[in-house]
């Protein structure tokens, strides 16, 4: 019986292949883990973005309200009033 009889044509590459195998193996799993940091400093940047867009979007309307002498109550009485309809 001959190499393609046996393994369909592939022979076995002994102890190297599986150096290949664990060297590739470790170099995803050292870019998974970039990755993973990368995702995380993401994360932690667009919580910090969505905190100062929050803030800025608190002062305009209480800006806005100070500039017509409202109060959040009476603001609060009018979205209510909307929702409801």
């Amino acid at each position: 019986m001959g190499a393609s009889e046996k393994g369909g044509g592939y022979v076995a590459r002994g102890a190297k292949a599986l150096a290949d195998y664990d060297a590739q193996i470790k170099t995803i799993d050292g870019k998974i883990e970039r990755h993973t940091q990368n995702i995380a400093a993401l994360k932690e940047k667009k919580q910090e973005l969505l905190s100062k867009k929050r803030s800025e979007d608190m002062a305009a309307l209480q800006s806005y309200m100070a500039s017509k002498g409202l109060t959040s109550a009476q603001v609060l009485s009018v979205l209510e009033a909307k929702a409801s309809q």
